[in-house]
C-alpha cells in the first residue's frame, strides 16, 4: 500500500489519472450498445462483426502515427480532433441504421472504418506521459493500477449501456458513447495543458521526486524535443536524434513479443465480449450482456489490484495461463455444450476468470514501456494501441461466424486457445531473456 501511497503524492498525477480513467469510459459502453444496434438492422453477427472489425482496423491502422504526433508535440491538439471525429463517425453510424435497409452494411463498413482511425487515443498519450512524471521504482505499480482503472471502467460501461439499452434504445447508447469520447478528450487535454505537458516526449512541470528534468528544442526539422534527466546542478542539453535512433521499433526483441503477445491476448477477450453479448441478446435478456460483461471486468480490476499491491512479481505467462482457463471454463458453461446453465455460475467464472486479466496487460504495458527510448514512448504504445486494435478487428469478423454456425460456446473455447498461445509466446520469450541474461555477464 506504501506504494499507492507513494503515486497520490506526485504533482499533478492524480488529476491526469483520473481523467486518463474516465475518458475511456467509451470504450467499454460501445461493444455491446453497437453490437445491439448492428444486429438489430442487419440480422446477423457475421455482419455485426465485420463491422465492429473495421471500427477496430481504422483504430490499428492510425496507432502509430498518432504516436508520432504525440511524440512530436501534437497531444493536445490530436485529443480535440479525434474526439470530434469519434463522435460525428458513431452519429453517421446510428442514423444509417435508422434510415437505410440493412443490405446498404457494406457502405457502413467505410464509416465504421473512419470512425475507427478517429479514436480518441487517452490509453497512448497517458502511458508515455507517466514514465515521465512517475520515479522508475513506482512504475511497475502505476501500470497495474492503470490496468486496473481500466478494468473499473470496463465494468460501469457495460452496465451503463444496459441502462440505456433498457430505459431507451440502443441507438442512444452509441451516441452516448460519442459524447463520453469528445468530453473525456477535451477533459484531458486540458488537464495536460495544466500540468505543463505539451506531449508525451516533453518536458513537464511535474517531476519524480528526488529528480529535476529539462528539455532543449532540437533542429527546427527534426520538431521534436527530449527530456534529459539531470541533478540539481547540472544541466544536459539533449541532441537531435540520429537516423538509426529513428529506425523500426521492432529490431527490439522485447518489444516485438510485448506486441505479438498482446494481439493474441486481446482477439481472446474480445472473443468473449461478443460472446456474452450474443448469448443474452438470444436468451431474450439483452440488458444482461451489461451485467454479464460487467462481472468480468470486476474480477479483472479485484485481480489487478492485487497483483499491484504484491511486492513480489507474478510471471506473465502464468497470469496469461490463468486468463485461458477461465475461458476454457466459460465455453463448457454456455450454448451448445450446456443449454441450460444458472446465470449465477456463469458470473462466478466469469468474475473468477477475469482476475488474470489486468494483470496480464500490466505486464505488457511494463514490458513495451521498458523494451524502448524513452522520447519513442508514444510511438510504441501507439503500436500497442494497434496490436490490441488489430486483435479485436481479426478477432469480431471469426467470432461473428462462427456464433452464426455454431454458437457462443465454441466462438470462447476458440478465445482460449489464443490465450493459451499468447501465454506459450511469453513464457518461451521470458526463458530467451533469461539465458541472454546469463549470456552477458560471461562476456563481459
Amino acid at each position: 500500500m506504501k506504494s499507492y501511497t507513494a503515486l497520490a503524492g506526485i504533482p499533478h498525477l492524480p488529476r491526469l489519472f483520473l481523467w486518463s480513467m474516465l475518458a475511456r469510459l467509451n470504450v467499454s459502453m460501445l461493444p455491446i450498445g453497437l453490437t445491439l444496434v448492428l444486429v438489430g438492422w442487419n440480422g446477423s453477427y457475421a455482419v455485426a462483426g465485420v463491422l465492429g472489425g473495421a471500427l477496430t482496423a481504422g483504430q490499428a491502422l492510425v496507432g502509430p502515427a498518432r504516436g508520432r504526433a504525440a511524440d512530436w508535440g501534437a497531444a493536445r491538439k490530436l485529443l480535440v480532433l479525434t474526439g470530434i471525429g469519434y463522435l460525428v463517425g458513431l452519429g453517421v453510424l446510428v442514423l444509417m441504421t435508422r434510415t437505410m435497409p440493412g443490405g446498404g452494411w457494406p457502405i457502413a463498413v467505410l464509416v465504421a472504418l473512419l470512425t475507427g482511425m478517429s479514436t480518441v487515443p487517452i490509453s497512448q498519450v497517458s502511458r508515455a506521459v507517466w514514465p515521465k512524471i512517475v520515479p522508475s521504482e513506482l512504475g511497475r505499480t502505476l501500470f497495474t493500477l492503470e490496468a486496473t482503472g481500466s478494468e473499473v471502467m470496463q465494468t460501469t460501461g457495460p452496465l451503463l449501456t444496459s441502462l440505456l439499452v433498457t430505459a431507451l434504445d440502443p441507438g442512444y447508447a452509441v451516441m452516448a458513447c460519442g459524447i463520453v469520447a469528445f468530453v473525456g478528450a477535451l477533459a484531458f487535454a486540458a488537464a495536460l495543458g495544466s500540468a505543463g505537458i505539451r506531449s508525451g516526449a516533453d518536458q513537464t512541470a511535474a517531476k519524480p521526486q528526488a529528480e529535476t528534468e529539462t528539455a532543449a528544442e532540437t533542429g527546427a526539422d527534426a520538431g521534436t524535443e527530449e527530456d534529459t534527466a539531470t541533478s540539481a546542478s547540472a544541466v544536459t542539453t539533449a541532441s537531435a536524434p540520429e537516423p538509426e535512433e529513428r529506425r523500426t521499433l521492432f529490431v527490439l526483441p522485447k518489444f516485438t513479443l510485448g506486441i505479438v503477445v498482446t494481439l493474441a491476448m486481446m482477439a481472446a477477450i474480445f472473443s468473449v465480449n461478443l460472446s456474452l453479448v450474443a448469448w443474452a441478446r438470444d436468451s431474450h435478456e439483452s440488458g444482461l450482456s451489461g451485467v454479464l460483461i460487467a462481472c468480468w471486468t470486476t474480477g479483472s480490476a479485484v485481480g489487478g489490484f492485487g497483483v499491484g499491491a504484491l511486492r513480489k512479481d507474478v510471471p506473465h505467462s502464468a497470469r496469461l495461463a490463468a486468463m485461458a482457463v477461465g475461458m476454457a471454463l466459460l465455453a463448457v458453461l454456455l450454448p451448445p455444450v450446456t443449454e441450460t446453465i444458472p446465470v449465477w455460475l456463469v458470473l462466478v467464472v466469469l468474475f473468477l476468470g477475469g482476475t488474470a486479466i489486468a494483470p496480464s496487460m500490466a505486464a505488457n504495458f511494463m514490458q513495451v514501456s521498458g523494451a524502448v527510448p524513452q522520447e519513442r514512448r508514444a510511438e510504441a504504445f501507439g503500436w500497442l494501441a494497434t496490436a490490441g486494435t488489430g486483435g479485436a478487428a481479426l478477432s469480431m469478423p471469426v467470432t461473428g461466424v462462427l456464433l452464426d454456425a455454431s454458437g457462443p460456446a465454441v466462438s470462447v473455447a476458440v478465445g482460449a486457445v489464443l490465450a493459451l498461445c499468447a501465454m506459450v509466446l511469453s513464457y518461451i520469450g521470458s526463458k530467451r531473456a533469461e539465458r541472454n541474461d546469463e549470456v552477458v555477464p560471461a562476456e563481459a
